[in-house]
């Protein structure tokens, strides 16, 4: 059995680090951010507080399908 330090340089050593590319949203489904992404206005662009919807625990909702009341 090898130690977690040398598995992990193990692993470190055959891991290439890739570039950043420019896509479309539509293209970069299932991919990670190689940096932050800041929107350039707030949407909506005034105070808004939905009133619709719902919260549940995952406790309640472990038996699916369920009723909420």
């Amino acid at each position: 059995m090898i130690s977690l330090a040398d598995a992990r340089r193990r692993v470190l050593d055959g891991v290439v680090a890739l570039s950043p590319r420019e896509l479309t949203c539509d293209d970069s489904a299932g991919l990670v951010l190689a940096r932050d992404v800041v929107a350039s206005e707030n949407v909506p662009p005034f105070a808004n507080t939905a009133v619709d919807g719902y919260a549940v625990r995952a406790a309640d909702v472990v038996d699916v399908p369920c009723t909420l009341r």
